[in-house]
C-alpha cells in the first residue's frame, strides 16, 4: 500500500515540476527588466544628498536628460505614469549666481518632493521650469531664493503642499501655464506676491495659505477660466487678492482679511464670479471692482472693512446680490459711473456712513434689500437716470432711509420705510419720479423739519399715488408741481380726518401736504392699499436695544449689591 502511494507522488511531481519551472521562467522574464531598474536605483541614488545648480533638459540630443539625472543619482525612476521619475530628498543649493533645479522640455512623469531648495540668489530661482508638462512638486522647501519657482510654460501639472518662504522676490512665478492644480501650499513672508501668475488658463488654485506677503498674496493676470477657492489670503501688505483682465474666473469660498488695503482687487473682468467669500477687516475696501463687466459677486460676507464694504466704479451689466455688507467703516457698497447692474437681496446694515451709495449709475435696478441701522442713510441714489427702486427695506437709519438726489425719471415703489430719525425719503433736485405702493412709518422721529417723504424747492413734476403715509409729520413739498395723486386714487395718510360720506374709498376734501408748494392729494384714502405689511405705530428696536441693556445692566448691578450684602453679612 505504501509503495502504490509514492508511486502516485513521483508521478505527480514529474508532472508538475515542468509547469512551475515554466511559471517561474514567464514571471521572472517579464520582471526582468523593473528589477533592473530597481537595482540601478538603489545602487545611483544619493539620499539626502545636496547638490548645487543642477540642469535636467529633455529636449532629444541633450546629454543631461532624465537618464542622465538618474544615472547621477538625482533621481530613479523610469518616466512613466506608473513608475515616474522621482527626485526625493535632496538639498539644492547653489554656489554660483544660478538656480537651485532648471527642468526644461520634459513630457515625462516626474515627482519633486521632499527636498529643499534654498539661497539661489539675485534674479534666479529655487526650481527654474520651461516647457513641462506631467510634474508633480510635492511638500518641498523653497526659502530665500530670489523666486520660490519660476515656470514659463508648464501644463496638466500639480503642485501641492509645499512651503514658499522668505523669498525676495514672488514665492511662485507662473506664466503660459495651464491646466494645473495649485493647491495647499504655504506662501508667506515673500517680498513681492505669494503667488504671480499671468497669461494662463484652467488653472485651479485651493486651500493655499497665502499671509504676509510684502504686495499682494496672490495676483492673477489674463488668467482666463481659472478657478480660485478655500485660500487664506491674509495679513499681506498690498491686497489679499489681485485678479485683473480675467475672463470667466471664479473666486469661491476664500477667506481675505486684515490686507492693508483691498481684500480684493477685481479690475477688468469679464463674466466673472465672486461667491461665497469671506472679506473682512481690510484696510481700504474689501472689493474693489474697476471696469468690471457681466460679473456676479454674490453671497459674500463682507464686514468690518476701514473703508466701503465694497467699491464699484466703471462696471456695467452686473449682478450684486444676498451679500452681507456690514459694520464697514464707510459705505456697505459704493458704486459710481456705471450702468445696467442689478443690486438685490444684500444685508447692508450698521455701517458708518450709507447701506448702499449709487452716484450716476443710469438704469440700474436696486431691489429686495435690507438698508438698516447704518449711520447716515439707508440708500443713497445720486444723479441716477432711469433707476428702478423696488422692494427693499429701509429702517433705523441714523438720518435717511433714502437720501435721493439729482435724479431723473426714477421709480421707487414697493419699498418699507420706517422708524428713521430724519425723513423716509429725503428728494433734492430730482424730477419726474414715480413714487408709489411704498410704507412710510413712523419716520422724522428726532429730525428738525423732516417728514416721511421731503421734496426741496428744487424737485418737481414727481408723482406720488397709493403710499401708505404714518409719520410725525407724513410729507413736506417745497418744489414745483409735484403731483400727490393719479387724479382717481392718492395716498392714505394716517392722521387724514376727512370723511367719506358715499363710502367710496376716498376722502370727501383734499389732504393739505405741508411745505411751500400749496400741493395737495385730491384723492386720500381712507384705508391703505398696501395689506400686507399693517401700519402702526412702533418702537424703533435701537430703542427697544437700548431699554434692554438698561434693564440688563440695572439687573447686574443688583445683583452686585446684594452678592456684596450677603458677603458682608456672612463675614
Amino acid at each position: 500500500m505504501k509503495r502504490r502511494s509514492l508511486k502516485s507522488i513521483i508521478l505527480v511531481t514529474t508532472i508538475c515540476i515542468p509547469y512551475l519551472l515554466t511559471s517561474i521562467n514567464t514571471y521572472i522574464g517579464s520582471n526582468s527588466t523593473k528589477i533592473s531598474n530597481e537595482i540601478e536605483d538603489t545602487f545611483n541614488l544619493k539620499i539626502s544628498a545636496t547638490f548645487d545648480t543642477t540642469e535636467i533638459d529633455d529636449f532629444p540630443g541633450s546629454l543631461n536628460n532624465w537618464s542622465w539625472a538618474k544615472s547621477q543619482g538625482i533621481c530613479t525612476g523610469s518616466g512613466t505614469q506608473l513608475d515616474p521619475y522621482v527626485i526625493d530628498g535632496h538639498i539644492f543649493h547653489p554656489t554660483p549666481a544660478w538656480d537651485c533645479l532648471r527642468i526644461f522640455n520634459s513630457r515625462k512623469y516626474f515627482t519633486i518632493s521632499n527636498c529643499e531648495f534654498r539661497y539661489a540668489p539675485d534674479v534666479f530661482s529655487g526650481i527654474f521650469i520651461v516647457n513641462v508638462t506631467n510634474g508633480r512638486i510635492i511638500n518641498n522647501e523653497f526659502h530665500h531664493n530670489m523666486y520660490g519657482i519660476y515656470v514659463l510654460s508648464m501644463n496638466d501639472s500639480l503642485i501641492s503642499e509645499n512651503n514658499f518662504y522668505s523669498n525676495n522676490g514672488d514665492g511662485t512665478y507662473f506664466h503660459d501655464c495651464h491646466g494645473n492644480t495649485i493647491t495647499n501650499n504655504n506662501l508667506t513672508l515673500n517680498s513681492w506676491q505669494g503667488m504671480w501668475m499671468e497669461y494662463s488658463s484652467n488653472n485651479v488654485l485651493s486651500g493655499n495659505l497665502v499671509y504676509n506677503n510684502n504686495f499682494s498674496g496672490m495676483y492673477l493676470y489674463e488668467c482666463d477660466y481659472s478657478t480660485l477657492n478655500d485660500n487664506m489670503l491674509n495679513f499681506n501688505n498690498f491686497s489679499g487678492l489681485t485678479i485683473y483682465d480675467n475672463t470667466f474666473a471664479a473666486i469661491e469660498n476664500n477667506e481675505i482679511k486684515e490686507n492693508i488695503r483691498e481684500g480684493l482687487y477685481f479690475y477688468g473682468n469679464l463674466d466673472s464670479g465672486v461667491t461665497g467669500n469671506a472679506i473682512h477687516g481690510n484696510g481700504w475696501y474689501g472689493i474693489t471692482a474697476l471696469r468690471t463687466n457681466e460679473s456676479l459677486i454674490a453671497n459674500n460676507n463682507v464686514y468690518l472693512n476701514l473703508r466701503d464694504g465694497i467699491f464699484i466704479t466703471d462696471s456695467h451689466g452686473n449682478s450684486i446680490t444676498n451679500n452681507n455688507l456690514s459694520l464697514n467703516a464707510l459705505q456697505g457698497m459704493w458704486m459710481e459711473y456705471s450702468s445696467n447692474n442689478i443690486i438685490s437681496g444684500n444685508l447692508a446694515h450698521n455701517n458708518s456712513e450709507s447701506g448702499l451709495f449709487l452716484y450716476e449709475c443710469d438704469y440700474s435696478t436696486v431691489t429686495d434689500n435690507t438698508l438698516n441701522f447704518n449711520g447716515y442713510s439707508g440708500l443713497r441714489i445720486w444723479s441716477n437716470i432711469f433707476t428702478s427702486i423696488d422692494n427693499n427695506e429701509m429702517k433705523e437709519n441714523i438720518r435717511e432711509g433714502m437720501y435721493f438726489r439729482s435724479n431723473l425719471n426714477c421709480s421707487i415703489i414697493k419699498n418699507n420705510i420706517k422708524n428713521n430719525i430724519w425723513d423716509g425719503i429725503f428728494a433734492r433736485f430730482s424730477n419726474g419720479t414715480l413714487i408709489t405702493e411704498n410704507y412710510f412709518n413712523n419716520n422724522a422721529i428726532g429730525g428738525v423739519g423732516t417728514s416721511g417723504l421731503r421734496f426741496d424747492a428744487s424737485c418737481k413734476l414727481n408723482k406720488i399715488y397709493l403710499n401708505c403715509f404714518n409719520n410725525s409729520v407724513n410729507a413736506i413739498d417745497d418744489g414745483i408741481n409735484n403731483q400727490w395723486d393719479n387724479g382717481i386714487k392718492g395716498n392714505y395718510w394716517a392722521d387724514y380726518t376727512g370723511l367719506d360720506t358715499n363710502n367710496n374709498g376716498i376722502g370727501d376734501v383734499p389732504y393739505n401736504i405741508t411745505g411751500s408748494a400749496g400741493s395737495q392729494d385730491n384723492f386720500p384714502l381712507m384705508t391703505c392699499p398696501l395689506p400686507l405689511i399693517e401700519v402702526v405705530e412702533e418702537i424703533p428696536s435701537f430703542n427697544l436695544y437700548i431699554v434692554i441693556s438698561v434693564i440688563i445692566f440695572s439687573i447686574g448691578i443688583i445683583w452686585i449689591i446684594k452678592r456684596k450684602k450677603h458677603q458682608v453679612i456672612h463675614i
